[in-house]
Order: structure tokens, then sequence, then C-alpha cells
């Protein structure tokens, strides 16, 4: 499809020409987009998953140097999301999954226009690392806390401590306990 390789099942990426360019959609099948498949596709404008996406798996550099990306819908399926899976990309807002167990901190690094990011209360303790801020995302103004779960204090503390010097909201949802 597209010149893009998936393994014989078809549920994983394994390969995506570097002509790629503007759109692409992800077939529902899909469980892994494998580390680096995305790398520096430069003309990589948005991704988009269904809504009965099934895709558990973000690989390592998976979307690294892709710097024009601006929009991706991650699906709620997700669980893990490798080093550096984003780094150097234009993302402007993020949303990670309620079912996210395994974040790595430098996830999101370099993304100088990432402004806004949502976190469900169970990613607080799923990332691996220090705080992301602490990762060069140095341009966060809005942080979402979408509760469900109780966290420790030291978990909230540690997560939002990097984000303090340029946060102008921070918002905390559904009932996140102490």
């Amino acid at each position: 499809l597209d010149g893009i390789l998936y393994d014989k099942l078809q549920t994983s990426i394994i390969y995506v020409p570097k002509k790629i360019e503007g759109e692409i959609r992800i077939p529902d099948g899909v469980t892994v987009i494998e580390e680096d498949t995305f790398y520096w596709r430069e003309k990589l404008i948005k991704v988009i998953f269904g809504k009965d996406s099934n895709l558990i798996e973000i690989g390592a550099g998976a979307f690294e140097y892709c710097r024009s990306l601006t929009s991706i819908n991650l699906p709620n399926s997700v669980k893990s999301i490798g080093v550096l899976a984003f780094a150097s990309c234009a993302l402007t807002s993020i949303e990670l999954p309620s079912k996210l167990k395994t974040i790595h901190s430098t996830s999101f690094n370099y993304c100088d226009n990432l402004t806004k990011i949502t976190v469900p209360t169970i990613a607080l303790s799923s990332f691996r690392g220090s705080s992301p801020a602490n990762n060069y995302i140095n341009n966060v103004k809005e942080l979402t806390i979408n509760g469900g779960k109780v966290i420790s204090e030291n978990n909230f503390k540690s997560f939002i401590y990097g984000f303090y010097g340029n946060l102008s909201r921070l918002e905390i949802l559904n009932g996140v306990e102490k």
C-alpha cells in the first residue's frame, strides 16, 4: 500500500518510503509501528488512526525528525511509546492515551512547537526517566491532567516540576486524588 512495507500479517509497519508526504491513514489492524519507521520523513504532516485502531506500540524514534508533523491522534489502545518516538516533530499539542503504560521522558524531546499536553493520571507514573519537561520540552504552556486514578503526591510533583517555569495553565480534571 503506497510503498509502505508491512509484516506478513499486516499488523506491523516496518518501512515507509522517504517520499511520503501530506497525511497518512494507519490501517486499524496495525498493532505496532516499528523503531525508526517514519524517521526523517520531513514532508509528513498528519497521521490519522481510525476509531477502531488496535495500535499498541510506537517504537523508539518511530516519528523522529518528522519536522512537518503537526498532527497525530493517538488511539486510546496505545500502551507504549518509545524513546525519542516523536523527537524533533512540529506537533503543537498531544493527548496521551488513557491505556498508556510506558512512555519515555524523551519521547517528545525538541518538539519546540509543543505547547499543550493532556496526560491521563495513569501515565504520570509511566514515564521512564525524569519529568519530560527536563528533557528539552520547553515551550509547554498548557498541561491538563485527566484523572480517574489515585496518584501519589511525589509522582505528581516530579512530573510537573519541570513545566513550572513556562506553564500558564494547569488543569486537573475528573477526580485526581492525593
